[in-house]
C-alpha cells in the first residue's frame, strides 16, 4: 500500500522533475534552434550578393526598363511625324522641282529615241573634204568630253543620245590616223551618225518680277522674285562643225519653263511656266553667236553658260500679274 501510493499520488513539480523537468518543452527547443541552410543556400550566402547589392540592381533593373519605355516612345512619336510630312509631302508640291522632273523624263525618251539623222555628205566630194570631217569628229570628241565634265555630275542634265558609242567612234579615227590611205577605215569615221545630246539648263534672274499685295490700310508692299528659267536644249553637231562657219550646232529648245523655287501649290494644280519665251528668236540668235563669234572655235560652253544666261532676260516675258 505504501509503494502505491508514491507512485500514484505525485505532486506537480515531482513529476515536473521525474519526466526531465526544466520547463521547456520539445515545441520550445526547437523554435529556438536556428534553422539549418540546404547546400545550394549556403553557397548563395557565401559566393552571392549582399541584400543592399540585390536591391541596387533591382533599381537599375527597374530604371533601364523605364528609359527602354521612354526611347520607345520617342521612336514612335518621330515615325508618327515622318509619316505625317510624308503625307503632307504627296498633297503639296514645288512647281520648280515638278519643272525640273518633267525635263529628265523628256531628256530621257529623247535619247531613246532613234537617231535618224545623217551626215549629208555625198560619196562623190573629194577626199579632202572627208579628210575635214574626219578632223571635225575628232575636234568634236574633244569638245564633248568637256562638255560632259562640266555638266554630267548632276543625273540627267546631260544625256547622250543612247545609240551614239563614243569609244568606238574614237576607236575609228585612231585606226585612221595610223593608216590614213585605209579608204575604208576614213569611211567608217565619216558615216558615224552625228553626235546628238540633250542639256537639261538652269537660269536664274532670267527675268525681273514682283508681286504686289495691298494691306487693308490702303498701303501697297511690292515684293521681288527670283525666278529661275529651266529649259531643256537639244544639240546636233553637224559633220563639219566646228571648222567651218557656216555649220554652228543644230540647237532645239524641247521644252521650257519659268517658276519660283520657293512657291509652294497643291499637288493636284497643273505645271505652268510664269512667263514666255520667244524660242524661235534664241535659236536664231545662238547661231548667229556661233558663226559670227565663236567658230571655228567649239562654242558649247560659251553658248550655253554664258551667252543664255546674260542674254535669256531679253527673249522672256513675263506674265501680267508678275510685273
Amino acid at each position: 500500500m505504501a509503494a502505491r501510493k508514491s507512485c500514484t499520488h505525485l505532486t506537480w513539480s515531482e513529476a515536473k522533475a521525474k519526466v526531465g523537468g526544466g520547463g521547456d518543452s520539445a515545441a520550445t527547443k526547437k523554435k529556438s534552434e536556428p534553422k539549418k541552410l540546404t547546400h545550394v543556400e549556403k553557397i548563395l550566402a557565401k559566393n552571392g550578393a549582399s541584400s543592399k547589392e540585390q536591391q541596387q540592381h533591382k533599381t537599375a533593373l527597374r530604371k533601364q526598363y523605364k528609359q527602354e519605355l521612354r526611347a520607345a516612345a520617342a521612336a514612335k512619336r518621330r515615325e508618327e511625324e515622318r509619316q505625317k510630312a510624308a503625307k503632307q509631302q504627296l498633297l503639296v508640291q514645288k512647281p520648280y522641282q515638278q519643272a525640273k522632273s518633267r525635263l529628265q523624263e523628256l531628256a530621257t525618251l529623247v535619247a531613246q529615241k532613234d537617231n535618224n539623222n545623217n551626215n549629208n555628205i555625198d560619196a562623190n566630194v573629194g577626199e579632202e573634204e572627208w579628210n575635214n570631217v574626219a578632223q571635225c569628229k575628232e575636234m568634236q570628241l574633244d569638245e564633248l568630253a568637256a562638255v560632259e565634265a562640266m555638266y554630267g555630275l548632276e543625273e540627267g542634265v546631260f544625256m547622250l543620245h543612247s545609240g551614239i558609242d563614243l569609244e568606238e567612234l574614237r576607236e575609228n579615227i585612231e585606226e585612221w590616223q595610223s593608216d590614213q590611205d585605209n579608204h575604208d577605215l576614213l569611211r567608217a569615221v565619216v558615216e558615224y551618225p552625228p553626235i546628238s545630246f540633250t542639256l537639261q539648263l538652269d537660269i536664274e534672274d532670267c527675268c525681273p518680277a514682283a508681286t504686289t499685295t495691298a494691306a487693308d490700310d490702303g498701303t501697297t508692299t511690292t515684293t521681288s522674285k527670283n525666278l529661275r528659267a529651266q529649259l531643256l536644249l537639244h544639240v546636233v553637231f553637224p559633220p563639219l562643225y566646228p571648222l567651218v562657219s557656216c555649220a554652228p550646232p543644230v540647237f532645239d529648245i524641247l521644252d521650257f519653263y519659268v517658276t519660283d523655287p520657293e512657291e509652294v501649290c497643291n499637288a493636284d494644280k497643273a505645271l505652268r511656266s510664269l512667263a514666255h519665251c520667244d524660242q524661235t528668236k534664241v535659236i536664231q540668235d545662238m547661231e548667229q553667236q556661233a558663226r559670227e563669234e565663236l567658230l571655228p572655235d567649239p562654242c558649247i560652253y560659251e553658248l550655253t553658260t554664258t551667252w543664255l544666261a546674260d542674254h535669256l532676260k531679253d527673249y522672256v516675258t513675263v506674265m501680267g500679274h508678275l510685273q
